[in-house]
């Protein structure tokens, strides 16, 4: 069995047949010390539209957990009433509150108040449709650490 060693001066990684040896790297005689590859699973990361960026800031869970379904593609959600390509999920199920976004770049637009369907009020309508019009705007990085969701 080989094991994975890497120098601590130039980082070169080699393997030695001993787990727990003492070796010298071959490149630049620098030590050599047993490296085990953790499991690393990066923080997710996704486009959000600028005038969304203020709306989903912060360590929220539940809507951490919406939005990681969008940066993670695995949002499906319905299609927000009169719009074409602008999606909607419920945040943590409860369907007074609805993170639209982007469904071809899975970009986040933005979040409305109120439940969203055909016969919606004129006030949650202007702001789906407010939020909808962001579609192909510009974007920012964003990232999720835990239950915060921050710039990256």
């Amino acid at each position: 069995m080989a094991f994975t060693y890497v120098c601590t001066a130039c980082n070169i990684k080699t393997t030695f047949q001993d787990a727990y040896g003492d070796h010298n790297c071959s490149e630049c005689g620098g030590h050599m010390a047993y490296s085990v590859d953790m499991g690393f699973e990066p923080a997710p990361r996704g486009q959000v539209h600028l005038e969304a960026v203020a709306e989903i800031s912060g360590n929220d869970k539940v809507l951490a957990g919406a939005v990681r379904m969008v940066f993670n593609r695995t949002a499906k959600g319905r299609s927000a009433p009169g719009t074409t390509n602008v999606n909607h999920i419920h945040v943590g199920g409860n369907a007074q509150l609805n993170l639209l976004f982007d469904s071809i770049s899975y970009t986040v637009l933005g979040l409305v108040n109120g439940h969203m369907d055909s016969k919606m009020k004129t006030s949650i309508r202007n702001e789906a449709d407010k939020v909808a019009q962001r579609f192909g705007g510009q974007t920012k990085t964003m990232l999720i650490d835990g239950d915060t969701i921050q710039s990256a």
